[in-house]
């Protein structure tokens, strides 16, 4: 009997002390998680105050003609109209100051992320499914988002561009493709076809992060969509040279 009894109370020990390891873990990767969190936050708030300061264009000045292809530059402020979400109600797409906004009949369906800075964005179908897309360039602290994947042990959490694409469906964002952090910023895009084959192909002005939170074009480069991502089909030498 007190053999048993020994038995029941050293496995509860062990219980307990499993209990609070667990709580002392949770609790540790809070806080640690809390504090990258904070400090991406105070960079981008620097980076975000710092683009603002840029010289401010809108869609009917300052473009960029590369190889015969006119392209958008410069801290973009634009509003276009259209139908995403084919509903016979026209929505309002805005960016300013970074901050891209979906409005319909006077409700904001969607607004960019408070730690994404989007320089521009394209309505168009750019994985030629049919269906017109938000294709965006953003800047953002972390090379993933909640889907790291599992082998990847650390975040990088400075802040890099990324090219995104998302759906309107049913007045809700849809997530199609998100890179993680691009090698090389871009410091404008277009999607049209370039080829004549039918298919748009996104077209970028590449820069280096030297010089960021400017963007600096110094190759053109033309990207075509293979199915799961972007495949790159040319690339341009240094403009610069």
């Amino acid at each position: 009997m007190l053999k048993k009894q020994i038995i029941l109370l050293a496995g509860f020990v062990i219980f307990l002390l499993i209990v609070f390891v667990s709580i002392y873990l949770d609790n540790f990767a809070t806080k640690t998680e809390i504090e990258i969190d904070l400090s991406a936050e105070n960079d981008f708030s620097d980076f975000s105050a710092q683009k603002k300061k840029l010289p401010q264009k809108n869609e009917e000045v300052s473009v960029l003609e590369v190889n015969n292809l006119i392209m958008m530059s410069g801290n973009i402020s634009k509003n276009e109209e259209a139908d995403l979400d084919k509903n016979s109600i026209l929505e309002n797409y805005s960016l300013e100051n970074g901050v891209l906004s979906i409005v319909q009949v006077g409700e904001i369906l969607w607004q960019s992320n408070s730690d994404w800075w989007v320089d521009d964005f394209v309505l168009a179908d750019v994985n030629h499914d049919g269906i017109v897309d938000i294709n965006m360039s953003v800047w953002k602290p972390g090379n993933f988002g909640s889907s790291q994947p599992f082998w990847i042990e650390e975040n990088d959490m400075s802040i890099k561009n990324h090219f995104f694409v998302l759906d309107l469906v049913n007045n809700k964002i849809k997530p199609v493709w998100q890179s993680s952090n691009l090698s090389a910023p871009n410091c404008a895009f277009q999607i049209l076809d370039v080829d004549n084959d039918s298919k748009n192909d996104l077209v970028v002005l590449e820069g280096d992060y030297v010089d960021s939170p400017d963007c600096l074009g110094k190759y053109s480069a033309v990207w075509k969509w293979n199915g799961w991502g972007f495949g790159n089909e040319w690339r341009s030498g240094n403009i610069e040279e």
